[in-house]
């Protein structure tokens, strides 16, 4: 009890740290302050904490104890401090990109996005005008909130401590594996350093099906979608753009996750498209409506 008694000053600071960390966290997440001030109160606290170190200075106990807490504020600070580089950037612009194929001639097309982040403007009309005007072929523009910040920040910080790997060695591990090692038709994508995100998997593991011989096809598709190991389909980012893409190119077929389906029938609805949408949750569903289609067309 004694022990208990002694120590709840700092168990209350610590309490207190706890409380104000996860308020402040909160408050930054959903956009209510900005990096900024996120991490100049935090600065003040860690300023703040270091006093009772001072004033305790002769009291080594003490001095053990907020030493603790000072630490843990600090390695708080560090890891959020990041934050500041993220807080310049406004807006994701994505634009029309060209589909590839992984292997020539096997009609599956890679639906490709191009990205990449407006700095410090605001005025969304104004960043349009100006994109317009220097002829790039634009699809959207999408607000950069304080949640694509801290999850970009926390993702870079994690591969650079070599605890995660990016998306696009993720996605090839996932199809090398799905694969056993047959990559050499799509082995030159895989190597590939200027591609990112994941959501070239399915088409790439459905490409080299092809070029191994196991699935024919003579058809044309757009296929996106993200692939684990064991052939499962995940949902990925920015089907809209996809979607309006492979109209763009006159794909007659698209293959997707079928998580991105309901997003995809109302791009497709909404700007009057042609393209015919199959969405699908394993690989084995999509080799099975590549061939069911293969041969409906041979008839």
């Amino acid at each position: 009890m004694n022990v208990i008694k002694k120590n709840l000053p700092f168990l209350f600071m610590f309490f207190v740290l706890i409380i104000f960390y996860s308020i402040m966290l909160t408050a930054y997440y959903n956009d209510l302050i900005n990096g900024f001030v996120y991490i100049g109160v935090m600065i003040v606290a860690f300023a703040i904490m270091l006093v009772p170190l001072i004033i305790f200075r002769n009291d080594r106990k003490r001095v053990r104890r907020f030493s603790w807490i000072a630490l843990y504020l600090g390695v708080l600070l560090c890891f959020e401090t990041p934050l500041l580089w993220y807080e310049s950037n406004t807006y994701m612009v994505s634009q029309h990109a060209e589909p590839i194929e992984a292997f020539d001639n096997s009609g599956i097309h890679l639906m490709l996005v191009t990205t990449f982040e407006i700095g410090y403007l605001e005025d969304k009309e104004l960043i349009m005008e100006g994109l317009q005007q220097d002829n790039l072929d634009i699809i959207d523009l999408y607000k950069v909130t304080n949640k694509i910040r801290y999850r970009s920040k926390n993702s870079e910080i994690l591969r650079w401590l070599k605890i995660q790997k990016d998306d696009f060695t993720i996605m090839k591990d996932n199809v090398t594996r799905y694969l056993v090692d047959e990559t050499n038709s799509i082995d030159d994508v895989l190597n590939r350093n200027d591609i990112s995100g994941d959501s070239v998997g399915l088409g790439l593991a459905l490409s080299g099906l092809i070029g191994e011989g196991t699935l024919e096809n003579n058809l044309t598709f757009g296929v996106t979608g993200a692939l684990s190991a064991t052939g499962d389909v995940k949902a990925i980012g920015m089907i809209k753009e996809k979607v309006l893409i492979a109209a763009e190119h006159a794909y007659p077929y698209m293959i997707i996750p079928s998580e991105n389906a309901k997003e995809a029938n109302e791009v497709k609805k909404m700007h009057n498209l042609k393209v015919e949408i199959f969405d699908v949750n394993h690989i084995d569903r999509a080799m099975v409506l590549i061939k069911e289609l293969n041969e409906d067309h041979a008839k």
